[in-house]
C-alpha cells in the first residue's frame, strides 16, 4: 500500500518532463537563423534574425509603421514573441480594427526550404492565437520573396534559389560594390548584414519626406559610383600593358585592342545612364500626401484636446459624449491613414519594400547594360568580370575615396535636417502615445502606455 504514493510521484516527475520537453522543442522551432520576415498590416515592419535565432533589428518599413514601434525594442527576443507585441501594438493602436475584416500579409525569406515552411507556419500559429483570443477577423496571406520577373535567369546563372536572388537584388541596392558573382557566394547572415547597416543609417531619417530626401541622395550615388567606378577600370584598362592580359587570352584568336575597345563601348554605355531619366513625376503625389498629413494632424490635435478635457468634474453625460467624438475621431484618423498608406504604395515600386521605383529603373538600366556586354565579352571568349579583375587593385584607393565621399553626403544631410528630426521623432511618440490612450478598447479608459 505504501508504493502507491511513490508510483504517483514517479508519473508525476515523468509527465513534468515530457511537458518540459514538449515546451523546450515548441520553443527551438521558433529559434530560426538568419531570417528576413516583413509583416504588412497598415503598418509594414521588416525582422532580421542572427546565427542564434534570436532577433537582432525590427525596422519600420512606412510612417504608420513608425508609430508602432515607438519605444518599443526586439532585439534578443523570439520571432513569436515579436509577432505576439507586434500584433497586440496593431490592435492597440487601432491599425486592426475590430469592426472590419482585417488582413496580414506575411512574406518570409530563409536559406533552407523546410525552415521556410516552419516559419510561415509559427507565425501563422501566432496570429491565429491572437484571432482566436481576440475574437477579431483577420485575414492571414503568406507569401516567399520569389516569383519576380527576370529572377529565374540570375537563379539559374549562380545555381542559387529565387528568394536568394531576390534579396541580393535588394542588398544591391545599398551596396555599390556588390555584384551577382559575390553575393552568389554569400550566406543569408552576410546578406542581411547589408540591409542592417542600411536600416541603421536610415532609422535617423524619420518620415517619409526626410526618408525621400536620403533616398534621392543615395540614389544619385549609386548613379555618380557606377558611372566612376566604370571610368576608372576603363581608364586603367586602357594604359595597361599587353603583357597583363596574356594569361586572360592564351591561345583566343583575339587581340589586347579588341577587349580595350570593347570595355570602352561598355563604359560610353554606362556613362549616358541620366539621373533625370530616372526621375518619377511626384508633384501630385506629394500634394496629395501633404493635404492628408495636413488632416491627420488636425484631427491628432483634436483628439488630444479631448483627452486633456476627459477629467472630473465633467458630467457622466459629457464624459460620454467626449468619448464619442473621440471614436469618431479616431475613425476618421485611422481612414487617412488607409489613404496614405494606399498612395505609398501605389508610389512604391509594385508596392514592395525593396527599393523605390527610381532605384529599380537605375538598376534595371545598369543590369540591362551589363548583360548585354557580358554577352559580347562571351562571344570573344572572356568573361567581363575576369577583365575587370585584371586592374581592380589598381583602382581600389580611388574606390575608397568614393564611398568615403558618399559617407560625408549623408553625414552632411543628417546635420542639415537634424532639427526636423528631432521634431518628428516628438510627433510620432506623441501619436503612439495618444492612439493608446484612445485605442479600441474604450478612448481614455487607463489603458496606459506599455511597460
Amino acid at each position: 500500500m505504501k508504493k502507491t504514493p511513490i508510483l504517483i510521484i514517479v508519473l508525476l516527475f515523468v509527465l513534468v518532463g515530457l511537458v518540459a520537453c514538449k515546451e523546450n522543442s515548441s520553443s527551438q522551432r521558433f529559434l530560426i537563423k538568419d531570417a528576413y520576415i516583413t509583416i504588412d498590416i497598415n503598418p509594414s515592419i521588416e525582422i532580421i534574425t542572427g546565427e542564434d535565432g534570436y532577433i537582432v533589428q525590427v525596422n519600420p518599413l512606412n510612417q504608420e509603421a513608425e508609430v508602432l514601434l515607438s519605444g518599443s525594442n526586439f532585439v534578443s527576443k523570439t520571432i513569436n514573441e515579436a509577432i505576439d507585441e507586434i500584433i497586440k501594438l496593431a490592435a492597440d493602436l487601432g491599425y486592426l480594427d475590430f469592426t472590419v475584416e482585417n488582413a496580414i500579409l506575411v512574406t518570409t525569406l530563409v536559406d533552407n526550404p523546410d525552415e521556410e515552411d516552419s516559419l510561415q507556419a509559427i507565425i501563422k500559429k501566432r496570429i491565429e492565437a491572437y484571432i482566436k483570443d481576440s475574437k477579431m477577423r483577420i485575414n492571414i496571406y503568406r507569401t516567399k520573396l520569389e516569383n519576380e520577373e527576370g529572377l529565374n535567369e540570375i537563379s539559374e546563372q549562380y545555381n542559387i534559389s529565387l528568394g536568394k536572388a531576390k534579396l541580393i537584388t535588394y542588398a544591391m541596392t545599398f551596396d555599390n560594390t556588390l555584384s551577382y558573382e559575390v553575393a552568389a557566394l554569400m550566406n543569408m547572415r552576410e546578406l542581411n548584414q547589408i540591409i542592417m547597416a542600411e536600416r541603421h543609417e536610415l532609422k535617423e531619417f524619420l518620415g517619409s519626406e526626410l526618408k525621400g530626401m536620403y533616398n534621392d541622395l543615395r540614389i544619385d550615388q549609386q548613379v555618380q559610383f557606377i558611372k566612376n567606378r566604370a571610368k576608372l577600370l576603363n581608364d586603367a584598362l586602357q594604359i595597361s600593358s599587353d603583357e597583363l592580359f596574356s594569361e586572360l587570352i592564351g591561345e583566343l584568336s583575339i587581340s589586347v585592342t579588341d577587349i580595350k575597345n570593347l570595355y570602352s563601348e561598355y563604359t560610353e554605355a554606362v556613362l549616358k545612364i541620366e539621373v533625370d531619366k530616372l526621375l518619377v513625376d511626384e508633384s501630385n503625389f506629394e500634394e496629395e500626401i501633404e493635404i492628408l498629413k495636413q488632416n491627420r494632424r488636425r484631427i491628432f490635435d483634436e483628439m488630444s484636446s479631448c483627452l486633456r478635457r476627459l477629467t472630473p468634474p465633467l458630467s457622466s453625460q459629457d464624459q460620454t459624449a467626449l468619448r464619442a467624438r473621440m471614436h469618431t475621431l479616431r475613425t476618421q484618423y485611422q481612414d487617412i491613414e488607409r489613404s496614405i498608406n494606399k498612395l505609398f504604395k501605389e508610389h512604391q515600386n509594385n508596392g514592395n519594400h525593396f527599393g523605390s521605383l527610381k532605384q529599380s529603373n537605375l538598376l534595371e538600366e545598369f543590369k540591362t547594360i551589363r548583360h548585354q556586354y557580358q554577352g559580347l565579352f562571351d562571344d570573344l571568349g572572356v568573361k567581363l568580370a575576369d577583365v575587370e579583375k585584371l586592374v581592380i587593385d589598381a583602382i581600389s584607393d580611388d574606390l575608397n575615396n568614393l564611398i568615403n565621399t558618399h559617407k560625408d553626403q549623408i553625414q552632411a544631410l543628417k546635420e542639415e535636417v537634424q532639427d526636423q528630426i528631432e521634431a518628428l521623432r516628438k510627433q510620432i511618440q506623441e501619436e503612439h502615445d495618444l492612439l493608446r490612450e484612445v485605442g479600441p478598447k474604450g478612448a481614455g479608459q487607463g489603458k496606459g502606455k506599455k511597460g
